[in-house]
């Protein structure tokens, strides 16, 4: 413990296990620093508490390459133009727990290979600044955690095996930019997203909830409807289209039973999968068009066919060649209603598969150009 420093540097100090008789080891508690204080190269073996509780810092408190199995911070009181600045300059050091109990007015993380980040219950005040760059994180904890200032996350990379669980929070002006997020495993429940800024961000395929069932589908909806909104306002209109479908999909997978919502969601995702593909649409068309033609072909009353035990024949005699070739013309929903009436004659069930064929082929064709237009102007 050290009280009413002017300058205070300490480097190179490796706390033994055997030194390590208390539940923590107290190296900043209570003290005053009337200048910039660094704490360079400590490290802490064994499971024990490096703790910095308590201080009035009016300098800034610089942390570098700290080598701890935890790492408690409760500054008090800092400058508000100073800075509490944790970084690493080494491959070798790291922090297994990082936990924030108060957060000074600015902190700046760089570098740092941190086992388990843990932002949970705090608040950063208005004009206060969190800035995170450049960190591999396994676990980034963030609950019950309020974002009034200016909260940064730069070129943050995880891999498959880290993951982020975000609940109960506002993230507020949270900025992301050069951030990899495409194999992290993210978790986010109940928490406000519509703030968020992001840049060269690529975020998961998936996005979980810790609910299950129904409860589970209900928030994920929420989350990809809040971060369609954030990828339109920061103009990424591609990333706004793949939320779209993936609440539209969350949704209607929420929706147990047939309504009349479920119906016309279920036509939208098997017509161009909520407008992510033409190439669905088109095949979506031609597949509903084939079958209501052949619908329309064998309800021809001169059209004769059986059905044995072993499978449904139709009476070739009876097929005139240009019914093929017809079939690109019955794709036209405009086509006239007699386009086949000099070759066959027409029964009230023939009349029926023109119908269903001109609105399901008239649905396709607008789905496609609707999937062909995603990038357009709404």
């Amino acid at each position: 413990i050290l009280n009413n420093f002017k300058n205070v540097r300490i480097e190179h100090v490796k706390f033994k296990k055997q030194d390590l008789k208390d539940e923590k080891v107290f190296l900043l508690e209570e003290n005053t620093f009337d200048k910039d204080v660094l704490l360079k190269k400590i490290e802490v073996e064994y499971d024990k508490l490096f703790n910095i509780a308590d201080n009035t810092f009016k300098g800034n408190c610089n942390l570098e390459n700290i080598n701890s199995k935890m790492l408690s911070i409760d500054i008090s009181s800092l400058d508000a133009k100073k800075r509490l600045n944790i970084i690493q300059t080494d491959e070798v050091s790291k922090i297994d727990r990082l936990i924030f109990k108060r957060f000074p007015p600015r902190t700046y993380l760089e570098n740092l290979n941190i086992g388990e980040l843990d932002l949970s219950r705090n608040t950063i005040e208005d004009k206060e600044i969190l800035s995170l760059t450049n960190l591999k994180i396994n676990l980034l904890k963030i609950e019950n955690f309020i974002n009034y200032g200016f909260f940064t996350i730069n070129n943050f990379k995880p891999n498959k095996d880290d993951k982020i669980e975000i609940s109960n929070s506002t993230l507020g002006k949270l900025d992301l930019a050069s951030c990899d997020l495409s194999e992290v495993y993210l978790q986010i429940d109940n928490s406000k997203l519509v703030d968020i800024f992001y840049t060269d961000t690529i975020f998961p395929n998936e996005i979980e909830s810790n609910k299950e069932g129904k409860a589970k589908l209900e928030q994920q909806r929420d989350t990809y409807g809040q971060l369609k909104v954030v990828s339109e306002k920061v103009g990424n209109r591609f990333q706004a289209l793949q939320f779209q479908a993936k609440e539209m999909t969350t949704y209607f997978n929420s929706l147990e039973i047939w309504t009349l919502d479920k119906v016309t969601l279920g036509s939208m995702k098997l017509s161009n999968n909520f407008r992510q593909s033409w190439w669905q649409g088109l095949g979506f068309t031609l597949i509903i068009g084939l079958i209501t033609y052949i619908g329309f072909v064998l309800s021809l009353k001169n059209i004769e066919w059986c059905i044995d035990s072993w499978s449904c024949v139709c009476s070739t005699s009876n097929v005139n060649e240009s019914y093929f070739s017809k079939f690109f013309e019955f794709l036209n929903p405009a086509h006239k209603s007699d386009f086949l009436e000099k070759e066959s004659t027409y029964g009230s069930w023939t009349y029926f598969w023109d119908f269903m064929g001109r609105i399901l082929i008239g649905f396709g064709i607008y789905q496609t150009i609707q999937a062909f237009r995603k990038f357009g102007k709404e």
